[in-house]
């Protein structure tokens, strides 16, 4: 990510949007279009067009014409007549690919709309005035809630994600101890302890798997397994903390955050120690579930 170029980003965005065009709405992406995408190594495998129609022919497109391109046929095919980019990672990047790809997208106002992924301190910290530009809606996405009323979705959610991520089909599951999948067996363990993040859910799971295979040969982890995993977790969070951050922590505990520092409270969440969420419809700040333990 630190090393991509805007024409980079901007070639990913054609080769995504005309890959879902063709192969999950089954739009009639044009032959010549695709081609050029395809000898510029973005497009998806089995790709395959359904017209044989092609545009007058270009010898060499740039990056910014082929996403302009794809975005107005997909847009003009589309029942909906517009696209939604959702564009994640962009804060990664040098600063020039992130701003230059908005500013060859800014014309497409009527045919498509982006949606930014940026973490909580990019969106709050001191330069977050060049991020969130005027005319730009900030929605705070909370992690996933695993306990309480709405907690049986959020951990439903989880099991998806894993089922996804690690490409667990019904064969392979049918495999698994029955304690693995049961609720409130070790999925749904890691699941809660995980605190609703997708990202400590999954590495949560991968530890726990490492250690069924390092310690009994075993293809699924136990309940011992995760307990290892979740020391491990424990422990990095430790290492995490400096002087002053338990107590802070505790005083922040079901607030919404203004009593905390904003250097600290911005070292914090990015790091997943401290947790936004909401309840009953205000933002309240959570230490993770893990680091609760070490408060």
């Amino acid at each position: 990510m630190r090393t991509l170029t805007t024409e980079q980003v901007l070639l990913r965005i054609a080769g995504r949007l005309a890959s879902f065009a063709v192969k999950t709405l089954h739009l009639e992406i044009t032959q010549e279009l695709l081609d050029e995408l395809k000898s510029r190594g973005v497009l998806e495998r089995g790709v395959v067009p359904k017209t044989k129609k092609v545009l007058t022919k270009f010898s060499q497109r740039s990056a910014e014409d082929l996403a302009i391109l794809v975005i107005r046929e997909t847009s003009r095919m589309s029942t909906q007549r517009k696209v939604t980019l959702l564009i994640d990672g962009l804060e990664k990047t040098p600063p020039d690919p992130a701003r230059s790809t908005f500013d060859a997208l800014e014309g497409l106002h009527s045919e498509v709309e982006l949606v930014v992924v940026v973490p909580w301190h990019a969106a709050y910290g001191p330069s977050a005035e060049t991020v969130i530009a005027a005319g730009e809606k900030l929605v705070v996405l909370p992690p996933v809630e695993v306990e309480g009323p709405e907690g049986a979705a959020g951990l439903e959610f989880l099991r998806h994600v894993a089922t996804k991520r690690l490409e667990l089909d019904a064969a392979t599951l049918a495999k698994a101890p029955p304690s693995f999948m049961a609720r409130g067996g070790e999925l749904d363990t890691c699941a809660r302890l995980s605190g609703g993040v997708p990202r400590s859910f999954l590495q949560l799971l991968a530890d726990a798997a490492s250690y069924a295979r390092v310690t009994d040969g075993e293809d699924w982890p136990a309940a011992s397994h995760v307990a290892q995993a979740v020391a491990d977790q424990r422990e990095s969070f430790r290492r995490l903390l400096t002087p002053g951050d338990d107590l802070a922590l505790q005083m922040v505990d079901g607030k919404d955050g203004r009593n905390m520092a904003l250097d600290q409270k911005l070292r914090l969440l990015s790091h997943g120690v401290l947790l936004e969420r909401r309840e009953n419809g205000v933002p309240i700040m959570r230490p993770h579930p893990i680091v609760k333990t070490l408060l």
